[in-house]
């Protein structure tokens, strides 16, 4: 079975699998780095540019304040004319190479389209508050993101693309994202479908699931695709509880994984290690590296299949980053600016008060057991039990954006069927009934693949899926031009 895995992408991001939880952005930041090194192209340092008169709230016409936003520039394939693409960053810090590579690269050398990305608010170097107490989290919302592209927009028309550009205000417009930000990008052309026309939603998470007990299934799947590896994940999980079940083996624990936490925090607190361990083998099926993660664990001249799984662990640590914290939520806790390294705040803001996307992982044989109630403890205390919505209050977003049945037109969606995350985008999956709204789903596909260049290792599937999206997009530029630049009155009557 070929197995769907860009080799130079995963020599950068599989190196090693860190005890923090997967970090979407960084992870598609190397990654779209990667492929466009494996595609042969340039790897270009863009400039830092800064957006200062972004609004904190777009809602309150008397509150008056200003941030900063950080975004990048690629103008390497634009042509006087030419469309510009949106990049929706998502939940993490920005870099230059979000828009140096990658498949939207591709289609903007193919229509002289100008890329842009601006960074989230709440993310990275653009937080809008002084710090990130609850309070000042009130500004951190699914609706004020999207008003951020939208002001943005229109911000950089006017000053960037008419006055450096030299370009019409007729400008065509297309957004693009992926995970969150894919959902961002759909919903952007469902609410804004005036500024924008069309949009790419890759992976995009638009049904938000509070207790998301799909997710570890399909992991589960990913890694049968290995031989020997589910088995040997299942012989870890089996000596994990065993160990952790008594004093002598939680100190053992604590010395073969290295955390920061003493071995009473282990034995008391089950949960945060296993939220720990479970992390590597998420992100080795979630972005299509199990071949090179269960090729580590299954090496027996490194090791047993646990010794293996601790030293890839424990590998991630420095000099900076000496010992594995099992506790997240104490530091997911943390309000002060900059966010301290390894925190994830402001995404488990988002997570407690308008996705849930909780992994719980009853009945799995290779997950240790996380609960519900072990998010939603976690929730008030990083918060302060001050939460501004109650739990499992997702429903607000499905019943505004429509969930996994959105009405917007001209999206298309891409998904994998070993994707983890496939159960929360466009339901039903791999249709072209409404061509306005295709849904493809990706054979062997792992998270957000469609997004990175082609490469010969891609199946028939991918291939197949990746000309679709450069026909729906190839299509509405089309369109959009047409009805951007109609003919005159005088053509049209005497045609008529």
């Amino acid at each position: 079975m070929m197995r769907i895995v860009l080799a130079l992408a995963c020599a950068m991001v599989c190196a090693h699998a860190l005890s923090e939880p997967v970090n979407h952005v960084d992870q598609m930041n190397k990654m779209l780095r990667a492929s466009a090194a494996a595609a042969g192209r340039k790897l270009r340092d863009l400039p830092e540019q800064w957006f200062t008169e972004q609004k904190v709230d777009h809602f309150d016409p008397t509150n008056q304040d200003t941030f900063s936003t950080l975004y990048f520039v690629n103008d390497e394939h634009y042509k006087q004319g030419g469309p510009v693409f949106l990049y929706f960053n998502g939940e993490g810090p920005l870099q230059g190479g979000a828009v140096t590579g990658g498949y939207m690269v591709d289609l903007a050398e193919t229509h002289g389209a100008l890329i842009v990305s601006q960074e989230t608010r709440y993310y990275g170097q653009s937080i809008p508050t002084p710090d990130l107490t609850v309070p000042n989290m009130r500004f951190h919302t699914i609706q004020q993101a999207l008003a951020d592209g939208a002001y943005f927009q229109a911000w950089f028309q006017k000053n960037v693309m008419e006055t450096k550009y030299g370009a019409s205000n007729e400008t065509i417009w297309g957004i693009i994202g992926g995970s969150y930000s894919g959902a961002l990008s759909a919903w952007y052309r469902q609410k804004y479908p005036h500024l924008v026309d069309f949009s790419w939603a890759s992976s995009g998470v638009v049904n938000p699931v509070w207790e998301f007990d799909e997710y570890c299934p399909v992991i589960e799947h990913d890694m049968k695709e290995v031989p020997g590896c589910f088995s040997a994940l299942v012989s870890i999980q089996s000596q994990l509880e065993t160990m952790i079940s008594t004093a002598n083996g939680a100190a053992e624990l604590q010395k073969m994984f290295k955390t920061c936490e003493s071995a009473e925090y282990i034995l008391a607190n089950p949960e945060d290690f296993f939220f720990t361990v479970n992390g590597p083998w998420q992100g080795a099926g979630q972005y299509g590296y199990q071949d090179a993660f269960c090729a580590d664990i299954l090496n027996t001249t490194t090791g047993t299949p646990l010794q293996n799984l601790a030293n890839n662990i424990n590998s991630g640590l420095n000099a900076d980053s000496p010992c594995n914290v099992l506790d997240w939520v104490s530091l997911n806790a943390v309000t002060t600016k900059p966010v301290p390294a390894g925190s994830d705040r402001s995404w488990f803001w988002q997570k407690c008060t308008e996705f849930g996307f909780f992994k719980t992982t009853k009945g799995s044989a290779i997950f240790g057991d996380i609960s519900i109630d072990y998010f939603k403890s976690a929730c008030a205390k990083a918060f302060d039990g001050q939460l501004p919505f109650p739990p499992e209050s997702n429903q607000w977003v499905i019943d505004y954006f429509g969930g996994d049945k959105p009405q917007g037109e001209q999206i298309v969606f891409v998904d994998g069927t070993n994707d983890p995350w496939h159960p929360c985008s466009l339901q039903p999956r791999n249709t072209t009934a409404n061509p306005e709204r295709p849904a493809l789903f990706t054979f062997e596909g792992s998270h957000c693949l469609d997004m990175m260049s082609p490469s010969p290792n891609d199946n028939e599937s991918l291939r197949s899926n990746r000309q679709l999206i450069a026909k729906y997009v190839g299509n509405w530029l089309q369109e959009a031009q047409a009805n951007a630049y109609p003919q005159p009155w005088e053509q049209n009557q005497a045609q008529g």
